[in-house]
């Protein structure tokens, strides 16, 4: 696991705002400064009444995705 501190001083030191968004792109570049071998990627989307998680690692060096997982939920509180 890469700390939050990390992410803003890795960010500091290419000269970008520390609060700025990590973006899936930006995080392969993080990963791939600092020597990471994947990054996980995420997202939750609402679909109808129900709420679909998905995660997936990526490797950091080729971008290429080396794991996905999706699950649904419910209702939000149940997730």
């Amino acid at each position: 696991m890469y700390p939050d501190s990390g992410v803003r001083d890795t960010l500091r030191l290419m000269q970008r705002a520390p609060d700025e968004p990590v973006t899936r792109a930006l995080a392969r570049d993080i990963a791939r400064r600092e020597q990471l071998k994947a990054l996980v990627a995420g997202s939750i989307a609402s679909l109808g009444t129900h709420y679909v998680i998905a995660l997936e690692a990526v490797d950091a060096e080729t971008g290429d995705s080396m794991v996905r997982s999706r699950s649904r939920c419910p209702r939000r509180s149940r997730c």
